[in-house]
């Protein structure tokens, strides 16, 4: 339910603000970050370069766990 939330706010603002704001209540995070069912990534907090990223769905370190996690 907060992740449904939290994604419904992220996709109203297209603002990745608030993944920063959830870093600073836990350090041991290192990023959050919205993926689409593609692998693509759409948000993530303003420490990474979402062009630079991967796609989940194409390498093949997270291929398996991805479609797992489609499912």
């Amino acid at each position: 339910m907060i992740l449904d939330v939290l994604g419904k706010q992220v996709l109203k603002d297209k603002n990745p603000r608030i993944l920063d704001e959830l870093l600073l209540l836990n350090p041991s995070v290192v990023a959050f970050g919205f993926v689409d069912v593609d692998g693509n990534y759409r948000y993530v907090n303003t420490k990474f370069d979402k062009a630079k990223l991967p796609n989940l769905r194409q390498n093949p370190l997270t291929k398996e766990s991805f479609e797992y996690t489609l499912t």
